[in-house]
């Protein structure tokens, strides 16, 4: 039965950590997320990443490794499947360019910060707390 396979679009995230905070973005409806976006057709999961995140903010990035992979539902009821990639900046982060379009602001936030934000996605939140206990965990 082919109409049973979940087609959705996939949402490449970067979680940037630095100092024990991670980058969060607001969205155009005023919701925090993780930064990043949808692939274009013809683009791997890392190229789609590194250029969400030079659109949106001006980064440079490397992604390292996939942290987190959730689907989940936009406002308007589309199925997303979101891949949470742990990235290395390869520029400086303090030069942040926001593009106001598609992000309202960007801030640096230690996970307890993160708790009383708005998130549509709830995936985000878990995948940062995720990281962030087996980085402590390695340590």
């Amino acid at each position: 039965m082919a109409d049973s396979h979940l087609i959705a679009d996939i949402s490449q995230k970067a979680l940037l950590t630095r100092g024990g905070r991670v980058l969060l973005v607001m969205d155009a409806d005023g919701d925090w997320e993780l930064p990043g976006g949808r692939l274009d057709i013809g683009e791997t999961p890392e190229e789609g990443l590194r250029r969400e995140l030079r659109e949106e903010l001006g980064l440079a990035v490397e992604p390292q490794s996939v942290v987190s992979v959730f689907p989940c539902t936009s406002r308007a009821g589309h199925v997303h499947f979101t891949v949470v990639w742990l990235c290395r900046a390869v520029c400086d982060l303090d030069a942040l360019a926001i593009d106001g379009d598609e992000v309202r602001e960007a801030r640096w936030v230690t996970p307890a910060e993160c708790e009383p934000l708005r998130m549509h996605y709830a995936g985000h939140l878990e995948a940062i707390k995720k990281y962030l206990q087996a980085a402590a965990d390695d340590s």
